[in-house]
């Protein structure tokens, strides 16, 4: 095994890097990990010891937030207050269970980011969501916001579901490196592998190994929307004029592919060949049965 793949595999998970976790963690929305949970109980851990005194009384800033989550959050009456650092921690770390559901740690603290208004603790948080690779960012430091849609995860699937025959298998292994890559953050790698898919795609159903030419073929055997074919080809260009995107070896530089490109880029790619599969598969259906029609009776 050689370093660039030690260095991969670094960060990734040992399911991620042999493919069973196909679905890069940005499009895996109402999901965090738990590491995540953790790693965000340590940030909020941080404040509670940061606001208290050496035998667990509470002070400014956090002693106004506990009893705005005492009232407002929790509903609970204020005579009741409760204000040492352990009746705290006792009350919050719950929301940071692994049974907890992803979206009451989440509420949790964007209600903690709006209620505190610490710049420190909202690059905190916004470092946790980022280098977890999670399908949630920081918007404007109080307001978390997924990365991407539904709908692009459901791209990336119902493309592997189509490639399950030997033939399929070198399109499959790009898109799910792909994958692999946008959840280790090399998103040059990632839009790479992308468009290798689809490369490869249209290189196995025409024998041509040019791009342009070989979406040509394609449109020769059934016409394809002249906008649609434009889009394929602009988008190789895409990934051929960035450097160090198609050629990462040639440039001591890394490609500036950026997190939401890279992420565009799998699902976009990952429907093209969806399109592509559905409309060939089925001329090619059509055209069999055609022919086997005209074949004279034995």
């Amino acid at each position: 095994m050689g370093d660039e793949e030690i260095q991969r595999r670094k960060a990734l998970s040992f399911a991620q890097a042999v493919g069973f976790e196909p679905l890069p963690r940005q499009l895996k929305l109402d999901e965090i990990p738990q590491s995540v949970k953790a790693k965000l109980w340590f940030l909020v851990h941080s404040e509670i010891h940061a606001s208290s005194k050496s035998r667990g009384d509470l002070y400014e800033p956090i002693l106004s937030l506990v009893k705005n989550f005492w009232v407002s959050y929790e509903h609970r009456m204020i005579d009741e207050f409760r204000s040492s650092r352990q009746d705290v921690i006792n009350a919050w770390k719950p929301f940071f269970a692994e049974s907890m559901p992803w979206w009451r740690t989440l509420d949790f603290i964007q209600w903690m980011l709006r209620s505190l208004e610490s710049a420190d603790f909202a690059r905190g948080v916004e470092h946790v969501l980022k280098s977890e690779m999670t399908a949630y960012r920081l918007y404007e430091g109080t307001t978390i916001i997924p990365v991407a849609t539904p709908e692009e995860g459901a791209a990336i699937f119902n493309a592997l579901d189509g490639l399950t025959d030997p033939a399929s298998q070198p399109i499959r292994a790009h898109l799910l490196q792909a994958a692999k890559e946008l959840t280790g953050g090399n998103f040059a790698a990632s839009a790479r592998e992308s468009i290798s898919a689809v490369e490869s795609y249209v290189s196995s159903a025409t024998g041509k190994k040019d791009f342009s030419k070989a979406i040509y073929a394609l449109d020769q055997k059934k016409t394809l929307h002249p906008a649609f074919k434009e889009a394929l080809i602009k988008l190789y260009g895409y990934t051929s004029n960035e450097e160090g995107v198609r050629h990462p070896l040639l440039t001591k530089e890394t490609a500036p592919v950026t997190e939401a490109e890279a992420v565009f880029m799998i699902g976009a790619c990952a429907s093209f060949i969806t399109y592509l599969q559905r409309t060939f598969d089925q001329a090619q259906k059509f055209e069999l049965g055609a022919t086997a029609h005209r074949l004279p009776n034995s």
